[in-house]
């Protein structure tokens, strides 16, 4: 047997395992490296939570500053006119749903009515009569029955002056009240009632109300 030449041949072998696993050794190190390398690239913890984005966007959302719209002043429709037959001048006011109605002779004969304007109806009632009806932007037009008599009307839309007015104050101690019915024309219709007696209502000054009543001076208000 050569002993020296299985010696080097041994020799090499072994140092080619040896190469051999560091070479593999190397290459595992370098996948491990390139592993931690990607894994620290996409840490789930390093990216932003849906929870994280959604406080952001919340974060930088603009906060309203407008105010709430504020409803619309309910507006006032003033129909007056002359019953049909001319027994009496009667006046139907809307206040956006609730409605008033004045009717008179200018003598001694008077009513009023409270009640509702919807969806285009009149319904009103009081003391000694009732009114129904109906009411468009234009006109409103029925039948009002006033101590137990009954007419017909078509009155006409008005703007101020003209319109209804109305009055409820004392005078030396006693009760006065009234109502004034301001026509298209301008002439003043009305009964005045002091201390429970009634007569034609003296004229007011539609453009502030004023009315003379036994020397005194008062105040009426648009009806």
């Amino acid at each position: 047997m050569n002993w020296p030449r299985t010696i080097v041949l041994t020799g090499l072998a072994l140092a080619i395992v040896i190469a051999g696993a560091t070479i593999v050794s190397s290459q595992q190190d370098s996948d491990s490296a390139d592993g931690q390398s990607e894994a620290a690239e996409i840490d789930p913890s390093s990216a932003p939570t849906e929870t994280q984005v959604t406080e952001t966007q919340a974060t930088e959302s603009p906060t309203p500053t407008s105010e709430p719209p504020t409803p619309e002043k309910e507006r006032t429709n003033t129909f007056v006119g002359r019953v049909d037959g001319g027994a009496g001048t009667l006046a139907v006011v809307d206040h956006g749903g609730e409605a008033t109605a004045y009717f008179c002779d200018g003598a001694s004969l008077e009513a009023w009515l409270s009640g509702s304007a919807t969806a285009g109806r009149l319904r009103m009632s009081g003391d000694n009569g009732g009114l129904r009806g109906g009411f468009n932007g234009q006109q409103a037009t029925g039948s009002v029955r006033v101590e137990g008599s009954r007419f017909d009307f078509s009155l006409r839309q008005v703007s101020p002056p003209k319109g209804l007015y109305r009055v409820a104050d004392t005078i030396d101690g006693a009760e006065v009240t009234g109502g004034w019915i301001v026509l298209p024309s301008g002439r003043q219709i009305g009964v005045l009632t002091v201390d429970g007696q009634s007569q034609p209502a003296p004229q007011l000054d539609p453009a502030t109300g004023r009315v003379t009543i036994d020397g005194q001076t008062l105040t009426a208000e648009p009806a």
